[in-house]
């Protein structure tokens, strides 16, 4: 069984080259069947692929203008970007100060207290020790 699978494999192969070498003698028959052209012919050619090169330098153009455009809303899409950033930074420190600003005036109440208290301990201390005079 074996045999006859790679005899088939071969015949296959064989059969895919003549293919290709009978396709490439048709295309050059027929190249050589075909008449050689006249000037008027070569010229309609020519004016074919000036009015194609036309049409694709009007493309071009048109894309030009459209990467313009494309580049121009691109600077402000990161203009608006920054700007985004720095009032997202400016709202997050608001908050944040709306949030703690009632345990910040309390801390500095109990240490405006606690000042008034160390600084009326330190006067009774001194007093006692009679380096304070009281007249």
């Amino acid at each position: 069984m074996a045999k006859s699978k790679s005899k088939k494999i071969h015949v296959f192969k064989r059969f895919k080259k003549k293919k290709k070498k009978e396709k490439v003698e048709t295309e050059m028959e027929t190249q050589l069947q075909q008449p050689l052209k006249t000037v008027e012919d070569l010229h309609q050619e020519v004016d074919e692929v000036a009015q194609a090169m036309h049409q694709n330098l009007v493309k071009i153009r048109d894309r030009e203008g459209k990467l313009e455009t494309l580049m121009d809303k691109g600077e402000r899409l990161e203009e608006g970007a920054n700007q985004f950033a720095v009032m997202t930074s400016k709202a997050r420190r608001k908050m944040w100060l709306r949030e703690h600003r009632r345990n910040m005036i309390l801390i500095g109440v109990v240490i405006f207290f606690l000042l008034i208290i160390l600084v009326t301990v330190i006067i009774i201390i001194l007093w006692k020790t009679g380096v304070i005079f009281v007249e």
